[in-house]
């Protein structure tokens, strides 16, 4: 029965460090979640409403490989910057760069594939302190996630980030008006090909442990 689930799911997310305002049942398969805000470290998403299958019936679907999708709409991520305190001690700041953010998306990658393997996404935001994306809308499912309208500072395209199971791959495609990019990383390795204002290049890059600048 679904009469319970409110009261057990903010017991039992409370300590994960998410939060919610209200849950509304939809019917006896769907559970729709409001005002839903994420903190872990600097990281904090706040999403304005999110439905669901509910628990045991999301459950079955996941163990079965049929999960339904998540919907989430009207989205924000915020990152806020270094703590001044370990900058005025001279604490070391964490590793930076392309390999580093590479490894973290991966462990993203799996664990959104494990428990969320397909979700559709409203329009949203991530920002941090130098700036920030704004998509449109987003799906993900099959180990890719897919934006439409993508908008970083100047430049509006649609883009794809895939992560192929069982391989060190990561391809990403970038589409606009001005043109489109194709990139696919490997360990330490960076290449690809790009069309812009008709213009064809390849590139190949290797990068360090850390830093943004290829060696």
């Amino acid at each position: 029965m679904p009469w319970w689930l409110g009261t057990a799911l903010h017991l039992g997310v409370a300590s994960r460090g998410l939060k919610f305002t209200a849950a509304e049942r939809l019917g006896y398969a769907r559970l729709a979640l409001r005002d839903v805000e994420y903190r872990r470290g600097p990281v904090r998403v706040t999403v304005a409403r999110i439905a669901a299958d509910t628990p045991v019936l999301w459950l079955s679907r996941w163990a079965t490989g049929h999960p339904s999708p998540v919907l989430a709409g009207n989205w924000l991520v915020e990152i806020e910057p270094e703590n001044p305190a370990s900058v005025a001690t001279g604490a070391p700041p964490g590793d930076r760069g392309w390999r580093p953010l590479r490894a973290i998306l991966q462990r993203v990658a799996a664990q959104l594939d494990r428990w969320l393997p397909r979700a559709q996404i409203g329009e949203g935001s991530v920002r941090w302190s130098g700036g920030s994306v704004s998509p449109k809308a987003a799906t993900s499912g099959e180990r890719t996630l897919t934006t439409k309208g993508l908008a970083f500072r100047a430049l509006t395209a649609d883009a794809s980030l895939a992560f192929p199971a069982g391989s060190d791959d990561r391809r990403l495609k970038v589409q606009s008006a001005e043109g489109w990019i194709e990139l696919r990383s490997r360990g330490p390795e960076v290449a690809g090909e790009l069309m812009w204002w008709g213009q064809p290049s390849t590139l190949s890059a290797r990068f360090d442990r850390r830093g943004w600048l290829p060696a």
